[in-house]
């Protein structure tokens, strides 16, 4: 998985789909959009890894690092010049955002590494996760169940807008409906309630994966 060869064949799959093209397996698709990406890892001996890279807001800072080919975030845009601002503008401070690697630990135990793309919603799409897995789910179930985020994945959405998709049941419509709430549909696996990973690992060190459906990734194991 690690080797010049394999990153190479990725690399030309993942261009050709860019193009329109078929890629390795025949498979055409439109150009891929988006700025933000969640990547788990884990291994037998109990190292885990959850991280998510995001430029931001209107494709990052505007400035690339010309010995990497990195573009450079703009998070700095949630900094604030109003006094009393937990996001106030401080030298040597961090702004507050989106971003939301997860670890899960169950009495000291590492059990789950997660990740999600999902703006202000991924908290929301996390404790969506966390609950399924958490009551006997597949990674795969996870993640492919019906989920819903209140507000959007905007930063600043209406409160008392849920985006729902179709498999979200009439008890979860009451609910919204007695806390005020009005529930607009979405179509099934429907972006708008953001993109997730996942790796679960078992009492026996087992590792079972599962990426989005909503999304383009891919669960590897090597």
């Amino acid at each position: 998985m690690t080797s010049d060869r394999h990153a190479t064949e990725l690399a030309e799959a993942a261009l050709a789909r860019r193009a329109g093209g078929p890629d390795a397996s025949g498979a055409t698709g439109a150009k891929a959009t988006g700025d933000t990406i969640a990547v788990v890892a884990a291994d037998g001996a109990g190292n885990a890894v959850s991280l998510i890279q995001s430029v931001y807001y209107g494709f990052g800072a505007g400035i690339l690092d010309p010995t990497t080919g990195v573009v450079l975030h703009n998070r700095g845009a949630f900094f604030s010049v109003e006094e009393g601002s937990p996001n106030v503008l401080e030298g040597g401070k961090r702004p507050g955002h989106t971003l939301m690697p997860v670890l899960v630990r169950r009495g000291g135990r590492l059990v789950g590494v997660h990740g999600t793309m999902g703006g202000s919603a991924q908290a929301q799409i996390h404790a969506q996760l966390i609950l399924r897995t958490a009551r006997g789910e597949s990674p795969a179930d996870a993640v492919s169940g019906a989920r819903f985020v209140v507000g959007g994945l905007e930063p600043g959405g209406r409160a008392d807008l849920v985006l729902a998709e179709p498999g979200c049941g009439p008890d979860a419509e009451r609910a919204w409906a007695a806390a005020g709430q009005d529930a607009h549909r979405l179509a099934e696996l429907d972006e708008e309630t953001g993109h997730a990973q996942l790796i679960r690992i078992g009492a026996d060190g087992a590792l079972r994966a599962a990426s989005d459906p909503r999304a383009d990734g891919a669960a590897l194991a090597g």
